[in-house]
């Protein structure tokens, strides 16, 4: 809680009063994952849900880390969007140029050779 009370008598018509109040918010950027992983029998593997909150003004990235050399030609879906994994061992998932709370859906489509990877790991970047 905040609390600020100022009295001022003043002598003069002209003289005046002011208050300079300034607040710092912290940025925090927070990246949380609810598993909730099934097939559809077509190749798609449902792999839960990406929830992304980060209050950075210039914005964030959301970017995946691997296996290098791992799931090359795989393609992650979240939400909307589609990307084809190259097997470098990184991928940016997204790049926002704003403040934003949201929720995606993650699905994945393995390459030929199938998920050779054993975990996705998701971090989120204040930019």
């Amino acid at each position: 809680m905040l609390g600020f009370a100022a009295i001022c008598t003043a002598a003069d018509a002209q003289d005046t009063f002011g208050v300079r109040l300034e607040l710092s918010v912290p940025v925090m950027c927070k990246l949380t994952y609810r598993p909730a992983v099934s097939t559809d029998g077509g190749g798609r593997v449902e792999l839960g849900e990406l929830r992304e909150y980060c209050n950075a003004p210039q914005g964030y990235q959301v970017i995946l880390n691997y296996t290098p050399g791992a799931l090359k030609g795989a393609v992650l879906l979240a939400g909307e969007e589609r990307i084809v994994l190259d097997g470098s061992g990184q991928a940016v998932l997204a790049t926002m140029h704003g403040p934003r709370n949201r929720s995606r859906t993650l699905a994945a489509i393995p390459s030929g050779l199938g998920f050779d990877a054993d975990r996705l790991d998701f971090q989120i970047v204040a930019r």
